[in-house]
Formats: structure tokens, C-alpha cells, sequence
């Protein structure tokens, strides 16, 4: 273990802080700092961001592609990925049938919803228009004229 140098106390001519906290490890870090704030844990906890706030952020999420392409990349990650499909379980396994319901009811409204494919004329669900209708439905005109040999 290194010690901890307290170079502030020393130039100031006082007593090192390790004097006073003797059994605390000053060089510790955690592994992994965010998994020791979650919860009540986290400074932040029962907390909420004013509207002002709210715009700032939103301001500085606009100006800032790279922050997109970041997070982007991160969802992809298999860790994260991981991550988050144990918290929803562990959100399923908990919540009631009630907030489940309420919870998940406005997404599935979405995703039910019938869309006609402007191709075909099919009216399907928004996950068929995406797989098979749209830019890939097989009833999509070519607009491109070969040219001849």
C-alpha cells in the first residue's frame, strides 16, 4: 500500500488528514464507481432536474454529434446490453401485474398500431412494415432504368 500524501497539510505546516482518519484507505477507488452509487446511494437520489435544467441539456445533447455516435456504440455493447436486460427482469420479477400493465401499455398501443404500405397497399403491424413492406416491400417500382450493353 502507498501512503497518502497530503501535500496541501504539509505545505500549510498542519497536521495530515490521515491523522485523523487513520483506519481509511485514501488511494482506494472502486472498480467500478457507478455500481456503488445506484439507488439511495447516488447524491442525486429523490432528486429532479428543474426545466431550465432540462433545456440546457437538451441544448447541449443538439450541439453535440460525437455524444450521439458515444452513446450509440455503448448501447451495442454486449456488456451493457447484459445490464440492462438483468434490470428489467429484475424490474418484471418485482412490480405488480398493475404496473405492468401500465407500464408497458402505450408501447405496445405503438407497436400494434396498423400501417398501410404505400407499395402495396397492405395494412400491417408496425413490425411488418418494417420487415417486409417499406423500402424493402417486394411491390416497390424500380426507378432506375438499366442501361444496355
Amino acid at each position: 500500500m502507498t501512503i497518502y500524501q497530503d501535500t496541501i497539510s504539509e505545505s500549510l505546516g498542519l497536521r495530515p488528514i490521515t491523522d485523523f482518519f487513520p483506519d481509511y484507505d485514501f488511494n482506494y477507488k472502486p472498480e467500478d464507481a457507478s455500481l456503488k452509487m445506484n439507488g439511495s446511494l447516488n447524491p442525486f437520489w429523490g432528486l429532479q432536474h428543474t426545466n431550465q435544467t432540462k433545456d440546457r441539456l437538451r441544448k447541449a445533447w443538439d450541439n453535440d454529434p460525437e455524444r450521439k455516435e458515444k452513446l450509440s456504440r455503448m448501447s451495442k455493447d454486449p456488456e451493457v446490453c447484459k445490464k440492462r436486460s438483468e434490470s428489467v427482469k429484475a424490474w418484471y420479477d418485482s412490480a405488480s401485474e398493475k404496473e405492468i400493465k401500465t407500464k408497458t401499455k402505450a408501447g405496445l398501443d405503438k407497436m400494434n398500431s396498423h400501417i398501410e404500405c404505400p407499395h402495396c397497399g397492405i395494412k400491417t403491424n408496425r413490425g411488418n412494415i418494417g420487415r417486409y413492406h417499406g423500402d424493402k416491400c417486394k411491390k416497390k417500382s424500380i426507378d432506375i432504368i438499366p442501361e444496355s450493353v
